[in-house]
């Protein structure tokens, strides 16, 4: 890990991909550090186009003005032509493209053909839960269930809670992202939101974000092939296990997402981590350690596991 302000949440932890190229461990942006700064990939300075040289005006104004001659005198031959003819032109059928001729010799117009239109399908999601809790030093978090209700796959599914004093103001707002980087129809995702150092407020209200269609490669989910749960050093409980890359792809950066649930099924403990081996060939297995206990509401009754790889 290296502490780099990721430019789009500004968390500190990042981790290397490539030379100057680093992935966000918090909401999981890509960015590039160029000379100590940190900036979206699609960030570049731009330029405005030079004005044309008055040369080069002059040029399209000359060649424009022999165009129009051409046509001019173009016209001129094609009117001798009409007139020597006896007006041929004027006794001619005159058949469109959508004018057909049928063997009787009589016309018939042809509709254009119709043109169907492809349906939008609208994305849809709703927030099924949230719970409240504090972390050790102060900081107040919300651990909320996201689910994709729509058709479609959603891309980094988000939820924001906006803190509200006694009368009603708006005092606090901090958005949250899944770590999960899409969402296919029908499937959910925990969304960690964290305040860490929260002004005074008498409510808070947690709404998710509108939905955005995922367009491009989805993540490839991976086999959890066993995991136990081991006493932490400080504290937490270290889920330790192994995963598979089960699938036909090789995959880079398989992450993997812990879920701690009380007996209603709401998260109450959350935690993700890395695969210890980067990459991952088809039928090629890696260890993994997730700490619980750092945003734990309420001990969990049961841990869900999961993993997923970026195709690659």
């Amino acid at each position: 890990m290296v502490e780099i302000a990721c430019p789009r949440c500004s968390s500190t932890e990042a981790e290397q991909a490539n030379q100057g190229v680093f992935v966000c461990s918090h909401c999981h942006t890509r960015f590039i550090v160029d000379h100590g700064q940190a900036r979206l990939p699609d960030q570049h300075a731009t330029t405005s186009a030079a004005a044309t040289p008055s040369s080069g005006r002059l040029v399209a104004l000359v060649v424009s003005g022999v165009a129009v001659a051409i046509l001019i005198v173009g016209g001129v031959v094609a009117a001798l032509f009409t007139s020597a003819d006896g007006g041929a032109d004027s006794r001619a059928v005159r058949r469109s493209p959508l004018t057909r001729t049928d063997p009787q010799g009589s016309s018939r117009s042809t509709p254009p053909p119709a043109i169907s239109a492809v349906p939008q399908v609208e994305p849809k999601a709703t927030l099924v839960n949230s719970l409240a809790g504090q972390t050790s030093i102060g900081g107040h978090f919300w651990l909320a269930t996201y689910r994709n209700d729509g058709e479609v796959t959603l891309r980094k599914p988000a939820a924001t809670a906006s803190l509200f004093d006694e009368g009603g103001k708006r005092v606090g707002e901090q958005r949250g992202y899944s770590q999960r980087e899409e969402l296919p129809p029908g499937e959910s995702a925990t969304i960690l939101i964290l305040v860490s150092k929260p002004p005074k407020y008498a409510r808070a209200e947690i709404n998710i974000d509108d939905p955005q269609v995922h367009r491009g490669a989805e993540s490839v989910a991976l086999k959890v092939q066993d995991h136990v749960v081991n006493p932490g050093a400080i504290a937490g409980k270290d889920v330790v296990g192994t995963i598979v890359n089960d699938s036909d792809t090789a995959v880079r950066f398989a992450k993997v997402i812990v879920v701690g649930r009380n007996e209603a099924g709401e998260p109450v403990d959350f935690a993700y981590a890395y695969a210890t081996d980067k990459d991952l060939a088809p039928g090629e297995s890696s260890g993994f350690k997730a700490t619980l206990n750092t945003w734990q509401i309420a001990p969990p009754k049961t841990i869900e596991v999961r993993a997923f790889g970026r195709p690659g």
